[in-house]
């Protein structure tokens, strides 16, 4: 009877998958839109205009020539050059230059931000689906992907690795939660190179993964008691630590030879830029600099889905709870960082 079973759960199963692939295709497609049909030398307007085809541009040809770490612009500052790959991190230019060998830049930059789009919709997916079902991981996963946040990013404020590394903390917590409920080594491995990815794709963002995943594990190991497995999962952030140390290493020998001091003065520095919470809530408006809101989706779900989780807390399994109980951590982690001192 197993077997029968089996043979006829598989069909279904793939049939569920390739449904989540197309969506999340579709969804990727439509979020990167934008970066495709521009005349040649134009992208859309955003604040950072065309410096990240410029960095493109450098980077690929740098791989071209056979440097395979970058981290010296010599084309930019009119010959000068610059510390662009040392202190503007070089995980999504890798991703972009694969792309660049078949499009142009502009485009290419579209296609690699598409890859980072349903890496994200894959890991917050298969992170929902493992404990709350098909369908809460097809609600969760859309709305990741179409939030307000991402279209700013994408749009407005054009920081393309920030919105890279922010959808790579999707998977870099499904791939965590595996290795928390059933340990195998690619899970491992897969926590490793993941968050090795984000530490190389976006300083604050690794700052936040770092500081709320690994907080996660220790909460669960305290209310589980599994030390081993926690001290293990615990060392594939170590291991990820140390796989970007390619990209890290030289930033933290070079600190004192460039003007760093910079980027805590004037409008960089970051005490300028805490918001209220309130502001989460708050109405999509371009009079900011920077819009800041989660829109007018994202915080009913959350809040229909907290309080549902309170309202059957008794019903939910021993894992939904420590699920359940992760992700409340990481949006108080997360509100925290973005919030003015009290």
């Amino acid at each position: 009877m197993n077997a029968n079973t089996n043979r006829t759960a598989r069909p279904g199963h793939r049939r569920e998958i390739a449904a989540a692939l197309v969506w999340g295709l579709l969804l990727a497609a439509w979020v990167v839109r934008g970066f495709f049909g521009h005349p040649p030398g134009q992208i859309h307007g955003n604040h950072e205009t065309h410096s990240y085809v410029y960095r493109l541009i450098e980077f690929h040809s740098l791989l071209c020539e056979g440097v395979l770490s970058p981290q010296w612009c010599g084309n930019f500052r009119a010959g000068l050059g610059g510390p662009y790959f040392g202190y503007y991190q070089p995980g999504f230019f890798y991703t972009a230059s694969l792309a660049a060998v078949f499009l142009a830049p502009v485009a290419a930059l579209g296609a690699a931000l598409g890859g980072y789009t349903l890496a994200g919709f894959a890991g917050m997916y298969l992170l929902m689906r493992r404990e709350f079902g098909v369908g809460a991981a097809f609600v969760a996963a859309t709305a990741l992907v179409l939030s307000v946040y991402g279209s700013t990013d994408l749009y407005v404020r054009g920081d393309f690795s920030e919105y890279a590394a922010m959808m790579l903390m999707a998977p870099t917590a499904c791939a965590l939660w595996g290795c928390l409920r059933e340990p195998r080594p690619l899970r491992w491995l897969a926590l490793a190179v993941l968050s090795a990815a984000v530490v190389t794709t976006h300083p604050c963002v690794a700052l936040l993964t770092f500081g709320a995943l690994p907080a996660v594990t220790v909460l669960d190991t305290l209310i589980t008691r599994r030390w081993r497995q926690g001290a293990v999962t615990l060392l594939g952030f170590g291991a990820g630590a140390g796989l970007a140390a390619f990209y890290w290493m030289p930033v933290a020998l070079e600190w004192n030879l460039v003007a760093t001091s910079k980027a805590f003065e004037g409008f960089y520095n970051y005490a300028n830029h805490f918001v209220s919470p309130r502001l989460l809530l708050s109405a999509y408006s371009r009079d900011h600099l920077i819009p800041f809101t989660l829109g007018a989706v994202v915080p009913p779900l959350l809040l229909i889905s907290l309080g549902a989780g309170v309202w059957r807390w008794k019903r939910l399994s021993t894992d939904q709870r420590r699920l359940l109980a992760g992700m409340v951590l990481c949006l108080v982690a997360g509100v925290f960082l973005l919030s003015y001192k009290s």
